[in-house]
């Protein structure tokens, strides 16, 4: 694709996403192949662009793209992060592309506010394509106590704990990211006692909250589809249904386990039937189940095969398009 029809496939995608730009001004610009932009994501954050290149040819395909990424958006600062090998080892480092990118900014999503890292060369701090999830925590999550198991950022537990009465759980084997955590919290002016953050290993929590006998409305469990920390490996084939099971025993009754994954092998179907069966395994009967949309920025994601490296900012490097369910247990 010569550079012409880079601009012509980022004007399209510009023009769609205005009403969106009215919302948030985090957002996934371009796709890759889903955008006609084969090998090429760009996320917005605020007044930067981050580009996730998926080929070493990238400049040559679509010649000067920053320029164009510049000219029509209007951004101050655009920043590369190379994803066109497999590991981090063979990648060069994240450089900028144009004009000054912050280490730190401010991003705002509806009633939210979150702090990202758009120089980061991994993780930029807030997934886009849970969106949707972020605001249907916002708008349902009233008087209920929440579970966050691998929180990251929290962004997932700042939005359950927007309008709720209850107390929120965000659980994560790293102090850094819920150090970020907090920082969200307070950026968004909730109050500090209805949050808890918790440094420990999910599966470790979900086994001392059985052992105490604590209850849940709401269990959100986003893990990565593989990371090593001193508590051990994580593999989603090997420990995300496990994992699940023990959720679904510490949900009351009508409670909701949102269960999600971008781990890139495994198909809707099936997820939902493995789900299905570990909900039947685990004694609990569900009342619904249904799969959460994708925001409308990821173009065509889940339609045919999975998008170019998923979120971009979560390792490992090899990731599908997120799968997310929701499923209200009798």
């Amino acid at each position: 694709m010569q550079s012409s029809g880079f601009g012509k496939s980022l004007e399209t995608a510009w023009q769609r996403r205005a009403r969106l730009r009215e919302r948030t001004d985090a957002y996934r610009l371009l796709n890759g192949a889903a955008s006609g932009t084969p090998g090429l994501i760009v996320d917005a954050f605020a007044a930067s662009l981050v580009v996730y290149a998926y080929d070493k040819e990238t400049a040559e395909r679509y010649g000067d793209f920053a320029a164009a990424l510049a000219r029509i958006t209007g951004a101050q600062g655009i920043a590369l992060k190379d994803r066109s090998a497999k590991d981090e080892a063979g990648r060069e480092e994240g450089r900028i592309l144009f004009g000054s990118v912050p280490e730190t900014a401010v991003v705002r999503e509806g009633p939210l506010l979150f702090q990202v890292h758009p120089r980061h060369p991994r993780n930029v701090g807030l997934f886009l394509d849970t969106r949707m999830l972020r605001e249907l925590l916002t708008e349902t999550c009233g008087d209920h106590d929440v579970l966050n198991l691998f929180s990251y950022s929290c962004s997932l537990g700042v939005a359950s704990a927007r309008q709720n009465l209850g107390a929120v759980v965000n659980v994560d084997v790293s102090a850094r990211y819920l150090g970020w955590g907090k920082d969200n919290l307070a950026l968004n002016g909730l109050a500090p006692d209805k949050s808890k953050f918790v440094r420990m290993d999910s599966g470790r929590y979900l086994d001392w909250a059985a052992r105490k006998g604590m209850e849940y409305d709401v269990i959100i469990l986003d893990p990565p589809s593989f990371s090593r920390s001193q508590a051990g490996t994580f593999t989603f084939a090997n420990d995300y249904w496990n994992l699940l099971e023990k959720c679904a025993r510490l949900l009351r009754p009508r409670g909701r386990l949102f269960a999600l994954t971008n781990f890139g092998g495994i198909a809707p179907e099936r997820f939902r039937g493995n789900l299905e069966a570990t909900l039947e395994r685990s004694g609990r009967k569900h009342a619904a189940i249904r799969r959460l949309d994708l925001p409308e920025d990821f173009d065509g994601a889940g339609e045919s095969e999975p998008a170019e490296g998923g979120r971009g900012s979560r390792p490992p490097a090899v990731e599908g398009t997120l799968l997310a369910f929701a499923a209200t247990l009798v």
